[in-house]
C-alpha cells in the first residue's frame, strides 16, 4: 500500500479520485480508544460526509470505496503516531 499520511500525531488531509467501476481501498495504523477517521466525498465541489458514515477506527482497520467519486481523508490529533495508506 501507497502511504498519503505519513505516521504523526497532527491532522493531516488527503484528497484522491477513484475512476468510474473501480475501488481503492484504505488502511490505517496507529489510531487509539475513541480516535476516528472520517471520508468525505466531494458533491460537486461541496464536501460532504460519507453516509452511512465510513470511518477507520481501532476496530476497523480498512475499508473499500467505489468510483467515480473523489474522496478526502480527515486524520485528526491522535495520540500516537497514525499513518494512512492507500492501495488502487
Amino acid at each position: 500500500m501507497k502511504t498519503v499520511i505519513a505516521p504523526t500525531i497532527n491532522v493531516a488531509t488527503h484528497e484522491f479520485f477513484v475512476p468510474t467501476d473501480q475501488f481503492v481501498s484504505i488502511a490505517q495504523n496507529g489510531l487509539s480508544g475513541a480516535e476516528l477517521v472520517g471520508i468525505d466525498a466531494d458533491m460537486d465541489g461541496t464536501w460532504v460526509q460519507v453516509l452511512p458514515v465510513v470511518i477507520l477506527d481501532t476496530s476497523v482497520n480498512l475499508i473499500q470505496l467505489g468510483g467515480p467519486c473523489t474522496y478526502r481523508i480527515n486524520k485528526p490529533i491522535t495520540t500516537n503516531p497514525t499513518g494512512l495508506y492507500l492501495e488502487s
